[in-house]
């Protein structure tokens, strides 16, 4: 069960592309603000928070995210959820669909 509360916290990889871009938007921002912070304190800027570094930073950050912790709790969870409500398979493969299909 405590899968599913993790899993509604990273979700946004499972979402609609416009979405998920949406919120990568955000995160980004966020992480860029905080390496302004860091670069205004005259510490290292933390990886993936250089706004210098641009998409390719944003992209790189997704992709490990996904590949470190969403694929890896969605996959226990659809597998959870087959083997305990096996009439819910379409639903649970659309979530990995969507996924690697944001990746």
């Amino acid at each position: 069960r405590v899968h599913g509360i993790h899993c509604a916290d990273i979700s946004n990889p499972v979402k609609q592309w416009n979405i998920y871009r949406e919120w990568v938007h955000r995160l980004m921002q966020e992480f860029y603000n905080q390496g302004d912070e860091e670069k205004q304190k005259g510490l290292v800027v933390s990886l993936f928070m250089n706004r210098s570094d641009g998409r390719l930073n944003s992209l790189k950050c997704q992709a490990g995210f996904m590949d470190t912790f969403a694929i890896p709790i969605f996959t226990l969870w659809t597998n959870f959820l087959k083997k305990h409500f096996p009439q819910s398979s379409s639903p649970v493969d659309a979530l990995l669909l969507s996924m690697n299909e944001n990746k």
